[in-house]
Order: structure tokens, then sequence, then C-alpha cells
């Protein structure tokens, strides 16, 4: 079966670079570099893997059609993964918390899995639409949009490109954004520290760490002063397997770490959680900041929350912050908690209230929209986070 899938793989980049050349691919002349070279068809070439690398850098060039190649041959052979150098590529069904399982390419490599991005323009032009509409209706209030990079885009290129980039489609969605709307820079700070432990093999989220590389850009960018990661211990829990490990199996993906950093150790922290009934009536409940009896991602806050409320009385004078997110704020919100009287986390995929009554009731000074950049290209939540800011008038 290895060699019959790596045979069919081989014939769809012939095929493909047959296609480029036919159809006129792309042009890389304004990166001011010549353009990669069909690489020479020996056996020499073949085994020693220079075929495969030079194909790669001709089609990164040349055609137009890569993500449809890869789908194509993930499905040729039957869903069973695709051999590519020193990894794999599956194709899964897979629910990221919208509530609707999408069809996503999944990359093993070095012993992690990775989601494979995919551009939708017209999820993005909704998701960019709803940050200037929020960005209206808040008026005085000043609003700031964070939009987090996964790590496959800060791989060798050699696999990264196996993906639409990730960087475009993020500055696609502010060229099209109002300058009300502030965007933070949270990509060049993790491109920066990409080589340390800012995401988990197994899982599609950002660590604590990676966590604080964002809340420091954010912090750059309102002027407000970051608190020192080496005024808090280190804390860890081993073995920790994500969900993205299930679909691969774990004994191709390294178990996980679970480092955090107590920012309640003073107990100066108070916190409640809304949720909603099927009626749409709601209930308030207490969860958890950190749940030492998990050894997954709902370490944090215990989980996705609809509506939950976090309160330093440290800052009794302190500025309160409204985050409009996905689960990539559950280990991002407590470094916040350091700043900021009051944080206020809301869920669009799960929160039934009213962000008028919200914002009337809390009177922030700031506003936060944090999501990771697949979130930005699920037409569902972008339609969801579109109503949500909507009615904010």
């Amino acid at each position: 079966m290895k060699y019959k899938i790596m045979s069919i793989v081989f014939a769809l980049c012939l095929i493909a670079a047959f296609a480029a050349v036919m159809l006129g691919g792309g042009d890389v002349s304004g990166e001011n570099r010549a353009q990669s070279e069909m690489p020479e068809l020996t056996l020499e070439n073949i085994k020693s893997g220079e075929f495969a690398d030079g194909v790669e850098a001709y089609l990164g060039d040349k055609i137009a059609f890569r993500s449809e190649m890869i789908d194509l041959s993930q499905k040729i052979s039957e869903y069973k993964g695709v051999d590519v150098p020193e990894g794999k590529v599956i194709l899964a069904d897979v629910d990221m918390g919208t509530g609707e399982k999408k069809a996503t390419n999944l990359l093993i490599l070095d012993g992690a899995i990775m989601e494979m991005f995919s551009e939708n323009r017209a999820a993005a032009d909704k998701y960019a639409e709803a940050l200037n509409i929020l960005a209206e209706n808040l008026g005085d209030i000043k609003l700031y949009s964070m939009l987090v990079p996964t790590q496959l885009e800060f791989r060798d290129e050699l696999y990264s490109n196996l993906q639409d980039s990730q960087k475009d489609e993020i500055d696609y969605i502010y060229s099209r954004t109002d300058s009300a709307v502030n965007a933070v820079d949270v990509y060049g700070a993790l491109e920066a520290r990409s080589g340390e432990y800012i995401y988990f093999r197994s899982d599609h989220h950002w660590t604590m760490l990676g966590a604080y590389y964002g809340y420091e850009a954010l912090c750059a960018e309102t002027g407000a002063q970051s608190v020192s990661i080496d005024d808090y211990e280190k804390r860890t829990i081993n073995g920790f397997f994500g969900r993205l490990s299930a679909y691969a199996g774990t004994e191709e993906i390294k178990a996980d770490t679970i480092e955090w950093y107590d920012v309640n150790e003073r107990g100066n922290i108070d916190w409640s959680m809304t949720a909603y009934k099927s009626s749409g009536e709601s209930y308030n409940y207490r969860s958890v900041l950190y749940d030492e009896s998990r050894s997954d991602y709902d370490f944090f806050l215990g989980s996705d929350h609809a509506f939950a409320r976090f309160t330093n009385s440290e800052l009794p004078d302190g500025k309160t912050i409204i985050i409009i997110c996905d689960s990539y704020a559950n280990d991002f919100a407590p470094w916040l908690m350091n700043n900021y009287k009051n944080v206020i986390l809301i869920d669009p995929r799960t929160y039934m209230g009213s962000l008028k009554d919200t914002i009337s009731e809390y009177n922030p000074d700031e506003a936060l929209v944090l999501n990771y950049i697949f979130t930005a290209s699920f037409e569902d939540y972008c339609a969801v986070l579109l109503n949500l800011c909507a009615g904010a008038a």
C-alpha cells in the first residue's frame, strides 16, 4: 500500500506540473528571485529526495491549485493518509467548536499533528464586516482585534507551503477593516518565538506560554505594562493528549505537557459564569480558573463558557475589557487579569444574551475580538459573530 500511495502521489506531481505549465501557473517575479525549475527526473534524484524537494519548490511557484491537488491525493488514497517527506497528510472531519464538522487536512510531522489552513474569502469578508460593525457600535470604546496563527505556519516551507498562507489571510482581513479596528501583531510575536513551546503538539491550541506572548503583544498595542512571566512559578501536568491526536492515534503523537502559571496565587481573583437553557433562560454557575484534575485543554477555565466574568479585587479602580472569543482565550484571559479590574469573556457560539446590555452593565474601556485564524474561515462562526456585533448598537 505504501508504494502504491507513493506511486499515486508521484503521478499526481507530474500531472500537476503539466497542468501548471499548460495553465501558466503563478508568478513570483515580484519576490525578486528566479522561479524554481522542474527538476531532472533521474533514479538518483528520486532516491536522494532531490526530485521530491524540487517538485515541491516548482509547484509552490507555478501551480494555482495546490490545495485541490492535496485534497485529490487524499481522496485517491481512500483517506488512509499520504506520505510526504518525514510526515503524513490525512483527511478528517473535525469539529473545532462551531457545532459543525468540516473536512480538514491534517499533517502529522515530528510527533505533532497540525491543521492545514484553507483560505475562505467569503468568511473572511464576513469576519471583517463584523469587526467594522462592532467598532462603529462601540463608539468611544476602543476595539482591538487579534487573529492567532497556528504552528504549521512557522514550520519549514516544505510543510507550511502545503497549506494556504495564514499571514495572507490575516492581512486580507485587516485590509478590509476600518481604522477604528486596531490590529494586534500577534503573528510577529509568535513568529519571533516559534522555536519555543508555544503550541501543543497534539492539539490545535496555543500553550499558556504562547498566550503570554499574545498578551505581551496586546499590551504593546494598548500601552499597558505587561507582567513578567518570571514573576510566576511554572507548574506542569504531564501526559496531555489533545483532541487532534485522536485522528492519528497516540502512537504517532508525542504527549504534551501543560505548563501553567497561577495568576491567582494571592486569591484576589473572583469569577462567575453564565449559561443558557434551551428556552433561552440564563443561569449562573462557578467553574474553575484551573482544573488540576484534568490533563486536556479544559484544564484552563474548566471548558468554554457562553459568558464569564473575572474580577481582580486588587484593582478596584482598574479598567474593564470585553473579549469576544473562541477557546484560544481560555489560557490567554488569565494574563489579562493582572491589568484589568474586570475581564469579560463572550463566546458567540453559545452566548444568548444581549451584547448591548452587557456593555451598558459593565461600561468597558476596551474590547477585543480574539480568535485563531481557522475560526475566521468558518462561515457559520462568522455569521453568529456578525449577528452578535450588530446587536451591540
